[in-house]
């Protein structure tokens, strides 16, 4: 078997049993078997020596005759081993390599062992190797997961390339484009549907001067029409109240339809709140925005009959912003949300146990028109009624503690001073007019709280009862059309807490009915259940129908009755 040597200065040579016959050639000039000839390695000196050597061990031939020739035919099977002999070239300068270089044509083609980029997305995330099937690998389908399919080749550019594509497809057109919509927020037809029942239904109901202008469509709807956020939450309040509408059989379906949607810019306008926090701003005009949400989301929670008190949220958000100064050309929207301000925190003085404790917005005056709304009907009577909300805090420790007299001089003599007070006041209305109505209802309504906070035994004096009797008579000359329903919640609420003869009960019962039917707010259901629950207090002698508040608080309501 013949080896070849790939390092210089090795030479093989062949050898036999007899060192001695190696360079014997034999009288035919034919080598011996190779089966008798053996391949032995000699280190080597010089390449000289080995050339030397070489020409030394190669036998002379002897001439011949022309006639004689020599025939030598080999066979493959019996061929003789010639022997090799590796003559090296010049030595290359510096240490001779560790691994020699390869003959290019003798080199099996390199195998990549690099990560495929081309398997399916799935494989990729697991880290395993894909079979690259499509549409689906094998391999996913093996072990039962979802392939999602193979990436979009991307062919690669350059950064002119880059924007030159980006700006195509800013302008490609890419088929039919909806318009935009005429209104901000209004995307769907329900939405018209809500925005017209705003204007034509609820703000209507808000309004209890006909004669005057309308804030909620004079001030607060072209607010809306400018800025989304506004528009979100007139949606979500429109939504709400024409919710309460469908809570009947047969309207299912139309009225989880327009739950979904109210909830949407329900959700649209808090979400806008939380990226302007109350009182974080200094744009003034931003000021006015935040107080238009929260004023309509307040409204919402009474017309929903929120019971959680999230009115809460909203009362004191808007008095925060109340303290800023508006900017010019807009004293009448913030006039008009410190008069929706006022009048509603005089009704949570009556029905709540705690407010009172929050700082007083600056007044603002009106600068066009008359449009006082709210505070017409109970002008000079928020401070009065507030005076009596801290008596009652007072009594109620009081109370509370079993200390007694349950009104001892220095409250009564407080009391004396609230009375004096209600007594000087007179109203500006026209005589028989619904304001001047509506006027002395609240007038004769904060009296009764007065005399009821005061009241320590089980039953009221004879005042109380002429006086209740006197505030029936107001409640049923009240249509039940009249715009001044949209204010009636508080004064028969009051009335009813004071109703301890029944006679008077069915006469309160009925108001309710009315301002429901008129205003359907949701809040005053909440205020029936409260009063029927006083009336079996009152008929038991228990001495628990004093404190009201604690009633609602009972029957888990932190609810506005406004």
């Amino acid at each position: 078997m013949a080896h070849s040597n790939y390092f210089p200065g090795y030479v093989p040579h062949r050898a036999t049993d007899d060192p001695s016959s190696s360079s014997s050639p034999t009288s035919s000039g034919i080598s011996e078997s190779p089966r008798e000839s053996s391949i032995s390695f000699s280190l080597m000196t010089s390449p000289t020596q080995v050339y030397d050597d070489h020409l030394s061990g190669v036998p002379k031939l002897e001439d011949h005759d022309e006639e004689e020739s020599i025939d030598v035919k080999l066979e493959q099977s019996e061929a003789s081993a010639t022997e090799l002999v590796l003559v090296p070239g010049k030595r290359p300068r510096g240490r001779p390599r560790k691994h020699p270089k390869l003959d290019p044509q003798s080199q099996s083609p390199k195998v990549t062992k690099g990560r495929s980029k081309t398997g399916c997305k799935t494989c990729r995330k697991r880290k395993k190797k894909c079979d690259e099937r499509k549409p689906s690998c094998r391999n996913c389908e093996q072990n039962n997961v979802h392939c999602e399919g193979y990436p979009e080749k991307s062919v690669w550019q350059n950064g002119k390339e880059k924007a030159a594509a980006r700006n195509r497809q800013r302008w490609a057109i890419t088929g039919a484009r909806n318009l935009p919509t005429l209104l901000p927020a209004i995307e769907e037809d329900i939405d018209w549907s809500f925005y017209h029942h705003y204007e034509s239904n609820l703000s209507q109901c808000l309004n209890i001067s006909p004669e005057s202008k309308n804030p909620f469509v004079e001030i607060i709807l072209p607010i809306a029409q400018q800025d989304e956020g506004v528009m979100h939450a007139l949606l979500a309040c429109s939504g709400a109240h024409y919710l309460q509408r469908l809570r009947g059989p047969g309207q299912i379906t139309e009225y989880e339809e327009v739950s979904r949607r109210q909830s949407y810019h329900f959700q649209k306008t808090l979400r806008g709140l939380q990226e302007e926090q109350y009182g974080d701003s200094l744009d003034s005009r931003k000021d006015t925005l935040v107080i238009c949400r929260a004023l309509m989301l307040w409204l919402k929670t009474i017309v929903e009959g929120d019971t959680n008190g999230e009115w809460r949220i909203h009362h004191s958000g808007i008095i925060t912003m109340l303290q800023n100064e508006p900017r010019p050309g807009e004293e009448d929207t913030w006039a008009f949300a410190r008069e929706f301000y006022e009048y509603h925190r005089m009704s949570c003085l009556i029905t709540c146990r705690t407010l009172g404790d929050l700082p007083e917005p600056p007044y603002i005056p009106l600068t066009t028109g008359n449009r006082e709304n709210f505070m017409s009907v109970c002008e000079g009577l928020e401070q009065p009624t507030k005076k009596i909300h801290f008596l009652r805090r007072k009594i109620r420790e009081r109370r509370g503690s079993e200390q007694s007299p349950y009104v001892p001089y220095n409250l009564m003599m407080e009391a004396e001073a609230i009375d004096t007070e209600l007594k000087d006041l007179q109203c500006r209305h026209p005589v028989n007019s619904p304001e001047w109505v509506c006027w002395n209802l609240y007038h004769n309504c904060v009296w009764l709280l007065l005399q009821r906070t005061i009241m320590s035994g089980p039953w009221p004096g004879s005042a109380v009862l002429s006086t209740v009797k006197e505030a029936v008579a107001y409640l049923q000359s009240v249509g039940a059309k009249s715009p001044i329903q949209s204010v009636m919640v508080t004064p028969v609420f009051v009335v009813g807490c004071c109703a301890f003869d029944r006679e008077d009960r069915p006469a309160v019962l009925e108001a309710f009915r009315m301002a429901e039917e008129y205003s359907h707010n949701g809040n005053i259901q909440h205020g029936r259940r409260i009063v029927q629950e006083l009336w079996d207090l009152m008929d038991q002698g228990n001495k628990r129908a004093w404190d009201y508040e604690q009633v609602m608080e009972d029957l888990g309501m932190d609810t506005m009755l406004t």
